[in-house]
């Protein structure tokens, strides 16, 4: 009996075998649906024949897309190996790969990516460190990092594959080119076009010696090469090295082309893909006509292959429409575009990146075209769909990822500035809703450049740790689905899946807003606008709110060599208290001679670092006149504030706000105090903190502050409470402080230069590609890295020695700052040299301490803007305290403290570099 149905259940499993070589997946399917069965009859549900079965039948449903039996079968089979008294740990990691790589393939990343780790782990004990299928695994964990966004994470373990299979292979190897063909995608999708270039030509270099020379994988590196080349000519400054790549551009593209037509024939995507970037090799050289041709046929493949509703289909056309535009021919371009915004949002839903994307495309062709009118329209629907999508790019880990996102946000801004200041700067109802966008823009960088609320909340609420926790995985979840789009279950399922997640997000951040003050606060703020603003305000008040912008001509042709970005101009928005429909906004010209008067007036008022007894040793003569030189704030009055009048009215109180431009570095040093580079730094053993790259290149030192022991003290008795002086002055401890109720810092502020940038790059590509890398981008770095306060150590260990290990590095970044729990602090106060200068980036508002402190909670902020002399900031402090703890308003304290001051210093030098920020009324009272 036994044999005979061993001998059955073998033939049973060689006839499985001779279906699925033949391809006849649905009747695969029924033999293992009976072979499983008879086999648990006959050898019980514990058994690892079952469960050999069992991952047949998740093979054979994953490859006829019923993947939800497919993620079942294989769960049920990997329970039963881990049951077993000896498991076998090599079938556990396969298993545990597959049932990752079924997650991925429908979009999962949430559940795939953990499955990953484990399969990793457990590979890694039963196969050793450097087993060839352990190299896959981290490949396949590596393509869904990239999916995500997490560029970083995907590079380590594409170098750690990479290693394993040059190993075993040998660097000549097809296995070691498809790892350095996965690389070299990688470092396309963050900008780093230099070292994808080097990695492609070793791709090229080992397939042409170890493939057919017809091979298809040859023709991928053929073409991403070629379009690398053509792409990145734009960049190249020498005439003659900008011919020799877009000449070698077109060999490859050609001969990629040439091996696609001869393997897959006319109709298939991969000579649709090549046909458009040769398409765009054609445009790189101004021949629009050839241009023309290749992406209309690319058009007609993506037609006959996959029909007349598929998102592929819709790109094609945008492509193609894109081009039109460029050529200054609208016209033809609008039927494309509608054609791919009517494919998409039947196919993706109205809630997709790709459907944004066509909508700002779409705008851009109205405006174009002298519709301005219709363009606003579709610009405000594309704004209010980004502000619901927002919180799935945010939710992602990959910082990188989020700052490209905003990037990408802040062109569509531009362009509505651009189109309201040309076209509607008088129309109140244009001018609001532009106002509403910025603000709308300003809220979404303060969440995106913090350090995730979750962490603070957990420590703050800890009864409803599951809860959270449940939500910061929802969140992940959609947003990862959401950037990857539909996978192979398809646009209907897609769309179902998310809408289920979303619901589920909701109902708990409900749920958790009504248990959760700081939640709620985080929704209301989302939610504020110009009327919420206009009705906050004082009765005597109007908010200034200067912003800088990058203007965009819609008209430009770049076919006739046109320019689509023009120079960046400022302009003000002025809101009256209690008429938010009567927004105005002034046109103040060019930004770039009004940031030089700004330059100009700033050093003018802080001139007298360079004279007289060194400030830094905290000495300056009672009786000082100040800084003398030529008074520039006449000349930036008239420039900023005079335009301003009329709109004003008889307003006397202004609220100013500025967003300014990344590439006016407010906040470098001078030159003379510049940072020197390090010869030589001691390596450590010990994992260091985030801080800015350019930490490690830089010399900084922090001189003693002689009257901060002083201050300190003075203050300390005023608040009673004992200070936190010189070596007590720990970033641990301050880290784990919890919301004290006012947090007053005197130490050295550092600032670092902005992260160059290329204006006309990437960044100021609008309107956008449908289907492009959506938040991928040239690596950037967060801003909250390149400024922080100095604490005790800091000095220690810039100079390469070893602070205590409650010091860490000294360093108290403005991200470090963002991530304290000050939710219910009532007041910080910054007496710092600069403290209040920061990194500055267009529409993002001014970084630094300020921005961060914000993030962590604090209701106000006062801090400085120039270096004070050490004895006159002790006595403004001072002043300012003692009115405060009497009850007078804050803001009201810090301005009568400073006109005390201007009584003995006439100067602005020595009384106004305070500023105060946040909640003006008077402190509530003690809840300790």
């Amino acid at each position: 009996m036994f044999n005979r149905i061993a001998r059955q259940l073998a033939e049973m499993s060689a006839q499985l075998d001779e279906l699925r070589r033949r391809g006849q997946h649905a009747e695969a399917l029924e033999l293992a649906r009976r072979l499983c069965d008879l086999t648990r009859r006959h050898r019980g549900a514990d058994h690892l024949d079952f469960a050999a079965t069992l991952v047949t039948l998740a093979e054979l449903h994953g490859m006829t897309g019923q993947y939800q039996p497919a993620g079942q079968f294989y769960q049920q089979a990997l329970a039963i190996h881990e049951a077993v008294p000896r498991p076998d740990e090599e079938a556990i990691g396969l298993l545990l790969g597959n049932l990752a790589g079924l997650y991925q393939t429908i979009g999962d990343y949430a559940a795939a990516e953990p499955l990953y780790r484990r399969s990793i782990e457990v590979l890694r004990r039963a196969r050793g460190e450097e087993d060839l299928i352990l190299a896959t695994t981290l490949s396949s964990l590596a393509v869904l990092c990239q999916r995500v966004g997490d560029y970083t994470g995907a590079e380590g373990l594409l170098m750690r594959s990479l290693e394993i299979r040059g190993k075993a292979l040998g660097e000549g190897h097809e296995a070691y080119a498809t790892s350095l063909h996965d690389l070299a995608a990688l470092y396309m999708a963050v900008g780093r076009f230099e070292a994808a270039e080097d990695l492609l030509r070793r791709v090229i270099e080992i397939q042409s010696l170890v493939l057919p020379e017809n091979h298809p994988e040859i023709a991928d590196g053929l073409n991403d090469l070629g379009a690398l080349l053509s792409a990145a000519s734009r960049d190249v400054h020498s005439l003659d090295e900008r011919d020799e790549r877009l000449s070698e551009a077109e060999t490859l593209l050609r001969r990629a082309l040439e091996i696609r037509l001869s393997v897959f024939g006319e109709n298939h995507l991969s000579v649709a893909e090549s046909l458009g970037n040769l398409a765009g090799w054609y445009r790189a050289v101004r021949h629009y006509g050839a241009a023309e041709g290749r992406l209309i046929e690319a058009v007609g493949i993506a037609r006959r292959v996959l029909g007349p509703d598929h998102p592929q289909l819709a790109i094609a056309l945008n492509n193609l429409a894109a081009l039109f535009l460029e050529m200054g021919q609208p016209a033809e371009a609008e039927p494309l575009y509608t054609e791919s915004l009517r494919i998409i949002r039947a196919s993706l839903g109205d809630s997709s990146a790709e459907y944004v994307s066509s909508l700002h495309n779409l705008a851009a062709l109205y405006a174009a075209s002298g519709r301005e009118a219709a363009a606003l329209d579709l610009m405000e629907e594309a704004a209010r769909l980004e502000d619901q999508m927002v919180g799935r790019i945010l939710a992602i880990g990959s910082e990188s990822a989020r700052m490209a996102y905003l990037r990408m946000l802040q062109c569509g801004v531009d362009a509505v500035l651009s189109l309201v200041l040309r076209h509607y700067a008088t129309s109140a109802p244009a001018v609001g809703k532009a106002l509403d966008l910025v603000l709308r823009r300003k809220a979404v960088v303060t969440e995106a450049m913090a350090i995730p609320r979750d962490a603070v909340l957990e420590r703050r609420y800890p009864g409803l740790q599951g809860e959270l926790k449940e939500l910061a995985a929802l969140r992940l979840q959609i947003a990862r689905k959401a950037l990857a789009g539909p996978g192979v279950e398809g646009p209907a399922a897609h769309r179902q899946l998310l809408g289920e997640w979303k619901d589920r997000k909701e109902r708990l951040e409900s749920e958790l807003a009504g248990r959760i003050p700081e939640m709620n606060l985080e929704r209301v703020l989302r939610a504020a606008d110009r009327r919420a603003v206009a009705l906050a305000l004082p009765e005597d008040a109007a908010l200034v709110e200067f912003v800088r912008f990058d203007v965009f001509d819609f008209t430009a042709v770049l076919a006739r060599g046109e320019r689509l970005w023009t120079p960046c101009r400022y302009i003000a928005f002025i809101l009256r208290a209690g008429e938010p429909d009567q927004a105005r906004l002034v046109d103040l010209g060019e930004a770039e001679p009004i940031d030089q008067m700004i330059a100009g007036f700033r050093r003018w008022i802080a001139g007298g670092l360079g004279g007289g007894d060194d400030p830094a040793r905290g000495e300056w003569p009672a009786d000082a006149a100040g800084p003398a030189g030529t008074d520039d704030g006449t000349t930036l009055r008239a420039a900023l504030f005079t335009p301003l009048a009329a709109a004003l009215g008889d307003r006397t109180r202004l609220l100013l706000v500025v967003l300014a431009d990344p590439d006016f570095a407010l906040a470098a040093p001078p030159a003379s105090a510049g940072p020197e580079p390090l010869s030589s730094r001691e390596t450590r053993d010990a994992p260091a903190p985030r801080r800015p790259r350019d930490l490690d290149g830089l010399t900084l030192h922090f001189p003693p502050l002689r009257h901060t022991r002083a201050e300190g003290e003075r203050i300390g008795g005023l608040l009673g409470v004992r200070p936190w002086l010189e070596g007590a002055a720990l970033k641990a401890r301050l880290k784990a402080c919890r919301s004290p109720r006012i947090l007053h810092l005197a130490t050295h502020g550092f600032f670092l230069a902005d992260q160059e940038r290329d204006a006309g790059g990437e960044a100021r590509i609008w309107p956008v590609g449908v289907g492009m890398g959506r938040v991928a981008g040239p690596e950037l770095e967060n801003p909250l890295l390149r400024a922080g306060l100095a604490l005790a150590g800091a000095n220690t260990w810039l100079e390469g020695g070893h602070p205590p290990l409650e010091a860490e590095d000294g360093l108290l970044t403005a991200e470090d700052i963002s991530g304290l729990d000050l939710l219910a602090t009532d007041l910080v106060v910054l007496s710092a040299c600069e403290t209040g200068v920061g990194d500055v980036r267009t529409g993002e508002g001014v970084f630094g301490l300020r921005r961060a402190f914000v993030l962590a909670g604090a209701k106000t902020l006062v801090m400085s803007l120039w270096r004070v002399p050490d004895r006159q900031r002790e006595t403004l402090m001072a002043e300012f305290y003692r009115r405060l703890l009497d009850g007078c308003p804050r803001a009201d304290a810090l301005r009568d403290a400073q006109l005390a001051l201007k009584a003995e210093h006439e100067d602005p030098y020595f009384w106004g570099a305070f500023i105060c920020q946040g909640d003006p009324a008077p402190l509530p009272p003690d809840r300790s």
